[in-house]
């Protein structure tokens, strides 16, 4: 439409000028499906309500990582990007880390997070619905789609809640870690976090946002230095919108890793569970909730028994909420004539004497000529050093200790 005031002769305008004005209003009724009609005299105030409430959805055309917006229905495009301005629409594909976004040709712009971070994998999931609004203060003045989120003040799920973050390593990265969706706590139960799809971090790169199991990333601390025959603990960490991470760290209070993820967003953490780097790689584990148990188990101990409690490290994490689960062979050195009875033990706990009515493996003899043995399966919480603790009723046999696997409460009271 042209501009009017200047128009205006003598008071009026013609009738080409003022024909512009009910072209203008019968263009805005049919660009929302309506048929013009005299019989409806509030087809304007729907055409309105139309723009208001649909004005704002769109179709997803594009790829990964590349969200294209094009009008879903005849509504009018916009013609530039506005503060505040609003577009809703469903996922065409899940996103692998940071996103891009061109709605009507405009042009692009990056979608950040709350916080004016950079997607994480997994914020964009496809098929279903987001909403964002244009914030042009956003990516450093550059301007950006925020994506919104219900969990701008996530804390509704119980104390020390956690589902999934099943751990395993990858099948073709050795040293690299998947970890399956969930939801969690953290640690310090002031905030909810979602993976909403499965992640994969590499123990030997440093650590950067992102990562999914067919393209691993590094989870590594900066600060700190692989090693071999070393237990890492694997952490989720938290943006305050509730949107999580993965890496590794030895801090119990995952200081090294949120140092490195401190940029990003991430302020808290809720450890999910561990992975032993020995031989070059993770050792293997299959991950069933809290337990996890090696793809071959470990032959940690053969020694002689001894009536004096004596303390033996496992391949298990120094860290005393966790639990050995070990296969015990006791055999008899030579021909005895007397029943042995001995305990495995936390470190952790008061060093008891061994007994006939006090003990969780023994082997009886079954005759002078003949050496008895016997094998246990037990589950035993190890020291903050990964140790227990055996004593027997007497230095009279041979013992062999192999672990399975541990259990790890991740976190749970």
């Amino acid at each position: 439409m042209q501009d009017l005031d200047d128009k205006v002769t003598g008071g009026t305008l013609t009738a080409a000028e003022w024909n512009e004005v009910p072209a203008e209003l019968q263009n805005l009724i049919i660009s929302t499906g309506q048929s013009l009609t005299s019989a409806d005299l509030n087809q304007l105030g729907k055409a309105v309500a139309s723009y208001s409430q649909a004005g704002q959805w769109y179709a997803d055309t594009g790829i990964a990582d590349a969200v294209v917006l094009t009008r879903a229905t005849s509504i009018k495009n916009p013609t530039a990007y506005v503060a505040g301005q609003q577009v809703r629409f469903l996922v065409a594909a899940t996103n692998t880390g940071a996103a891009t976004i061109n709605v009507a040709t405009l042009g692009l712009k990056e979608i950040r997070d709350q916080t004016d971070a950079a997607l994480v994998a997994g914020d964009l999931n496809a098929g279903l619905p987001v909403s964002l609004f244009y914030d042009p203060s956003k990516n450093s003045g550059a301007g950006a789609f925020v994506l919104i989120k219900s969990s701008t003040a996530p804390n509704v799920l119980p104390r020390n809640y956690i589902d999934g973050f099943a751990t395993n390593v990858n099948g073709t990265d050795p040293l690299a870690c998947d970890i399956a969706a969930g939801s969690a706590k953290a640690s310090s139960n002031d905030l909810d976090g979602d993976l909403s799809v499965a992640t994969s971090k590499k123990l030997n790169a440093a650590w950067i946002d992102g990562g999914t199991v067919g393209a691993p990333v590094g989870g590594f601390p900066s600060a700190l230095t692989l090693t071999a025959n070393t237990w890492y603990r694997v952490f989720l960490i938290f943006k305050a919108t509730g949107q999580t991470g993965v890496g590794f760290d030895t801090s119990s209070g995952a200081a090294n890793l949120l140092a490195d993820a401190a940029g990003d967003g991430y302020v808290k953490s809720r450890q999910i569970g561990w992975v032993y780097y020995s031989g070059g790689v993770i050792v293997p584990f299959t991950q069933k909730r809290n337990r996890f148990i090696f793809e071959q188990p470990v032959l940690d101990v053969n020694a002689s028994t001894t009536s004096a409690a004596t303390l033996y490290s496992l391949t298990a994490p120094p860290d005393n909420s966790a639990s050995a689960e070990i296969v015990v062979l006791a055999q008899e050195a030579s021909a005895g004539s007397a029943n042995d009875y001995g305990l495995i033990t936390s470190p952790d706990v008061p060093d008891v004497t061994p007994s006939s009515a006090v003990f969780n493996a023994a082997f009886a003899d079954v005759n002078v000529l003949q050496n008895a043995i016997t094998t246990v399966n037990l589950k035993v919480p190890v020291s903050s050093s990964g140790q227990v603790r055996s004593r027997w009723t007497s230095n009279n046999a041979t013992m062999k200790i192999s672990t399975l696997g541990f259990e790890y409460n991740r976190g749970q009271q």
